[in-house]
């Protein structure tokens, strides 16, 4: 079965900002952003999602005030969506969101950050192998950019740097933020997932950097969160099929580097997974196991804003799965193209993932335009094809769609 998935996009080319300072006291960057999502489902060949939001933040530096903090941001996102989930079903929601509320305390070696926060991990692109702190949007499971799929939680965070190759960050997050989930699967009903209280449930984890003179940058994780992907267990509920989502707890641990060589990068993830949920080859049952995930590539930068990237990823199940899980190894093979033209208004991009031993594949041609005033425009298409139920597209069934995105800095 081939699904065909089509975006356009008109997306800001850069911020917009205006700033007021008070005295020598405190100084303020206010910031903000109009959008609109609209989404075509080809396979249905009808509108399946409108999405209008509002983003406004402020972010400032006061050097006296005792009542504020020494830095802080307050960044809050509406959005309203209506989503068609089927011929018969629709879906309306308004959500008003703290993209970022947090105040920030700094010392010679020491940065304390309290409040609602985005914290990103890891080096490589694709599935997340170490980039798991903060809950997912599973709306949109596989198309979502990795920052639009990240959901703010509040938690505390500090930074130590006491030497100059070393780094370490510390993270807790006493009570964890819900995921959202789709209202329905296939014509399923979805429960909305259950809060997360009391200290059993807590998420906390470090990582651990050391910048070598040779320009190897060399990273440890551990993280003690919940589940992040789009895992669903289904029951019956008076005769009714339900689904709901998986949400044990999950011990990670790994590592990741970087390393520079003029214009090409050497990148890799690897990382071990504790009680990870996963289908069966059947999609009918959810089984746990350790999984272990591992991805390394490389990149090549040049001029007008060239990149060429290569990736290999493969995900290992542990016998514990038992033969519940008939593929035990998966691997990926991902592609990345693109430059830019014309005094870099415009900008081609491919992304292409093939599964080695599996049916997953994955291209998708962008086409970027950057316009002056704050625009900037973004056609995408997503050609996916899932001949087996083995691969990680698997779960996905009538995902193609034609995606129209505007945004305005105002």
């Amino acid at each position: 079965m081939r699904f065909y998935h089509v975006c356009i996009c008109l997306l800001s080319a850069g911020p917009a900002q205006a700033q007021e300072q008070f005295g020598d006291r405190l100084r303020l960057i206010a910031d903000s952003e109009a959008r609109l999502d609209t989404d075509f489902a080809l396979h249905h060949k009808q509108l399946s999602l409108l999405r209008p939001g509002l983003t406004v933040g402020i972010r400032g530096r006061n050097d006296k005030l005792r009542l504020l903090p020494p830095r802080f941001a307050v960044i809050t996102r509406l959005r309203h969506w209506q989503q068609k989930l089927s011929d018969t079903d629709q879906s309306t929601s308004t959500e008003l969101d703290a993209m970022e509320l947090y105040g920030e305390w700094r010392s010679n070696v020491t940065t304390l950050t309290l409040g609602v926060q985005e914290i990103v991990w890891g080096e490589t692109i694709g599935v997340p192998i170490i980039d798991l702190v903060n809950p997912r949007d599973l709306r949109e499971p596989i198309f979502s950019d990795p920052a639009d799929g990240r959901l703010p939680a509040p938690m505390a965070r500090m930074d130590l740097q006491p030497v100059a190759a070393l780094t370490v960050q510390i993270i807790g997050i006493p009570t964890p933020s819900q995921p959202r989930v789709p209202e329905r699967v296939d014509g399923i009903i979805m429960d909305r997932p259950e809060p997360l209280y009391g200290s059993k449930n807590a998420e906390f984890g470090s990582r651990l950097g050391w910048l070598f003179e040779s320009g190897l940058d060399l990273k440890l994780y551990t993280l003690r969160h919940h589940n992040r992907a789009a895992v669903y267990e289904p029951y019956m509920d008076h005769n009714m099929p339900r689904l709901r989502l998986i949400q044990n707890l999950i011990q990670t641990t790994g590592l990741g580097f970087s390393y520079a060589m003029q214009s090409i990068v050497w990148r890799g993830d690897l990382a071990r997974h504790t009680e990870q949920p996963a289908y069966a080859a059947s999609l009918q049952q959810v089984v746990k196991g350790t999984v272990i995930r591992a991805a390394v590539g490389v990149d090549w930068s040049g001029s007008n804003e060239t990149l060429a990237a290569f990736q290999l990823s493969q995900d290992r199940y542990a016998p514990a799965f038992g033969s519940a899980v008939t593929q035990r190894r998966l691997t990926w093979a991902t592609c990345k193209l693109s430059r830019a033209f014309f005094g870099r208004s415009i900008k081609l991009e491919t992304l292409i993932l093939r599964g080695m031993d599996h049916s997953d594949q994955w291209l998708q041609p962008k086409l970027i335009y950057s316009a002056s005033g704050g625009f900037s425009a973004e056609l995408r298409a997503d050609l996916i094809d899932k001949a087996q139920n083995v691969g990680y597209f698997a779960p996905y069934r009538d995902a193609d769609r034609i995606r129209l995105s505007l945004r305005y800095r105002l």
